[in-house]
């Protein structure tokens, strides 16, 4: 009987481990980012069909100035919010700035109290201040409320609304690479070192670890809650998902990885407009994907199992 029953235990856990991956393969499936993912395969496989000529053209350099100017200007601004984010996230003084108290503190901000990353955001950033970088980003409140005197919540937002931009921002950025090739006469090559597939799945792993910490399940939901004003009356409110999820962050380790990729497509459009992408390609993928590497063994030699800002690799 003690056998059947350890059986039998034994057997529930697989199942339940089976329908809670069944569960998580089904929620990228109807995520906006299998969506976009899905659009995307289609639309660059009837570019690449459409767009090619019956002789290759070779295009002057101010045509592939204008061709590349936009994904390279959305690429940038990108990229500055991303560094952004990485310092106020990692600043010391991120509770101070956020809600005006230093001890508050919430598992769902993913700060750290300085570090590597901080220091290197705020290199690439010139030396701005975590205040600046804050208020950029818009992840801490500019003006206090007069009769209170607390920090105003109002259109706060967090680092985890930069992913979908900036993951449309990828995608626009292979449309255009995609359409450059196919007016060349050129196959496409693998010019960065992620793919829009491999992008979605770790944006949408990042969304999907918020959504179980707030323990609304795959497919979210909307909560009431209670908020007391000065006087004392109490009113409730709605909070849907959306609106916890815009404030919200994610980790700052996802946010570098954003940065290494966005750098990747950016250095790949600015070898083309001197025609030097196909010369100089295993430079660029090289130099990025062993930057990436860097930040493995990094998280790999900083890694402690009793420290929690220490497990980058986890992350």
């Amino acid at each position: 009987m003690e056998v059947d029953n350890q059986a039998g235990g034994i057997a529930s856990r697989f199942s339940l481990e089976g329908a809670r991956s069944i569960g998580s393969v089904f929620s990228y499936a109807t995520s906006k980012w299998a969506l976009c993912c899905l659009i995307m395969a289609v639309v660059l496989n009837r570019t690449l069909i459409y767009a090619s000529t019956r002789r290759n053209l070779t295009l002057p350099w101010k045509v592939r100035f204008c061709l590349r100017i936009v994904p390279i200007g959305l690429l940038l601004v990108q990229s500055q919010w991303l560094l952004q984010s990485i310092q106020c996230q990692t600043s010391p003084d991120f509770s101070m700035l956020r809600w005006g108290n230093a001890t508050k503190h919430s598992e769902l901000m993913f700060t750290q109290n300085g570090g590597m990353l901080h220091t290197l955001s705020s290199t690439l950033l010139f030396g701005a201040s975590d205040e600046e970088s804050c208020l950029a980003v818009r992840m801490i409140p500019t003006e206090l409320k007069e009769q209170s005197k607390v920090p105003s919540i109002t259109d706060l937002t967090g680092s985890l609304s930069l992913l979908w931009p900036l993951f449309k921002t990828f995608s626009f950025s292979q449309f255009v690479e995609t359409l450059s090739c196919a007016i060349q006469g050129r196959q496409v090559a693998a010019e960065t070192g992620m793919t829009l597939f491999e992008h979605s799945l770790a944006f949408a792993e990042a969304d999907a670890a918020i959504g179980q910490q707030l323990g609304w399940g795959n497919f979210g939901g909307t909560k009431m809650a209670r908020i007391s004003n000065s006087t004392g009356d109490g009113t409730q409110i709605a909070i849907t998902r959306a609106m916890i999820m815009k404030r919200v962050n994610t980790t700052p380790e996802v946010l570098l990885v954003g940065f290494l990729s966005s750098m990747n497509h950016l250095t790949s459009h600015i070898l083309a407009i001197f025609n030097l992408q196909g010369r100089l390609r295993l430079l660029s993928t090289g130099f990025w994907g062993l930057a990436f590497m860097s930040f493995i063994v990094w998280s790999i030699s900083t890694f402690s199992i009793d420290d929690f800002p220490n497990q980058s690799l986890l992350r």
